[in-house]
């Protein structure tokens, strides 16, 4: 078998574009930042490698960089050169038995004990760099593309690693995409919110037993006389998933998919509260909304005013505003509601 290296090479400068427009009410909002969510398919196409593959070992490149992007520009990194046991190629030359990866961690980050993948830059609005702790001998899925100096790194950019490197939970012989849609549930923990959204960016609710299926489920419309009238059909793949606002313990994440229905168009949406506890993220709450017809849309928007000076958080909560489009063909219509944190829970708002 051949080995695939790579030399050290600068950071990814290229940071991923933004998958959908976030509107964001107030300046003070910088603590959020819209993070693109790559589908399976797209991760696939734009990669040069794609493996399954076990880390075996690690080594820091000697020598200390930041990225030269404007929003991380004093961030401190530390190259990482972690090299991979190749159990599978997916997309690439056959035969490769390792590849040595490049990527980033923390550099005033010491290097954590026992764990199974650390990504660490968990403050809101920070990037997203990952050590692999080869004692474990976990098993990853890698999207990687080459470079112009011949480096395999992340594919979807080093500032977010945790987008490009799927960790497959499960002994040899698992199916990645049961394993990945295993750790997508009502009750699943995840080390950062960006975890969570990578994990919804790869959740195919049609093929998942997931309960979080349902939430991207709607009844399949027709005439009654129809047989395949009110049978559920589930979305193929989430489409899109935003960052709408966070602090240190609670966040708001908004995702979108289009079940297909023989009839009309169909999009639904759903806004998720998460809330970090015991060391991790978790589903707190979650409200879905559903639009139909020939132009159906939904939109979501973070709406709230609040004094200069002043953050959102438990005094001033933040106001997210969703607006349905519906209808078509001479009929349309448009609904909104706006919902605040209240106790853990997405509660709607009404008129005073």
């Amino acid at each position: 078998m051949s080995t695939v290296r790579t030399q050290r090479s600068k950071p990814n400068l290229t940071r991923a574009a933004v998958a959908g427009i976030v509107v964001l009410g107030l300046a003070a909002m910088a603590y959020a930042r819209a993070v693109r969510i790559w589908s399976e398919d797209e991760l696939f196409q734009k990669s040069d490698l794609v493996v399954i593959a076990t880390p075996t070992g690690n080594a820091d490149v000697k020598e200390q960089e930041h990225f030269a992007g404007p929003q991380f520009r004093d961030v401190p990194v530390i190259g990482v050169l972690t090299t991979f046991a190749v159990r599978e190629v997916l997309k690439g030359p056959n035969g490769v038995g390792s590849v040595i990866v490049h990527h980033y961690r923390e550099g005033d980050m010491g290097i954590p004990d026992g764990i199974e993948v650390f990504y660490s830059g968990h403050e809101a609005n920070g990037p997203t760099m990952a050590f692999f702790d080869p004692r474990l001998k976990q098993t990853f899925r890698l999207y990687l593309v080459r470079e112009a100096n011949g480096d395999y790194a992340p594919v979807a950019g080093q500032e977010d690693v945790n987008l490009s490197v799927m960790l497959v939970k499960g002994a040899e012989g698992s199916d990645p995409d049961l394993a990945k849609d295993a750790g997508v549930t009502r009750a699943s923990h995840f080390d950062s919110v960006q975890g969570f959204m990578t994990a919804m960016g790869v959740f195919k609710p049609a093929k998942s037993e997931s309960d979080l299926s349902a939430l991207f489920t709607v009844l399949q419309l027709g005439q009654p006389e129809d047989p395949e009238t009110g049978k559920p059909v589930a979305a193929q793949t989430i489409e899109s998933c935003n960052l709408l606002w966070q602090d240190k313990e609670l966040a708001l994440v908004y995702a979108s998919a289009a079940p297909v229905l023989e009839a009309t168009r169909c999009e639904v949406g759903v806004l998720f509260l998460l809330k970090y506890a015991d060391g991790g993220w978790r589903i707190a709450d979650d409200v879905k909304v559903t639009a139909t017809g020939k132009d159906a849309g939904i939109s979501e928007q973070l709406t709230a005013d609040v004094g200069t000076g002043y953050a959102l958080g438990k005094d001033f909560p933040p106001v997210v505003t969703i607006t349905e489009s519906e209808g078509g063909r001479g009929y349309e219509y448009q609904a909104s509601a706006s919902y605040q944190i209240a106790r853990l829970k997405l509660r709607v708002m009404t008129l005073q």
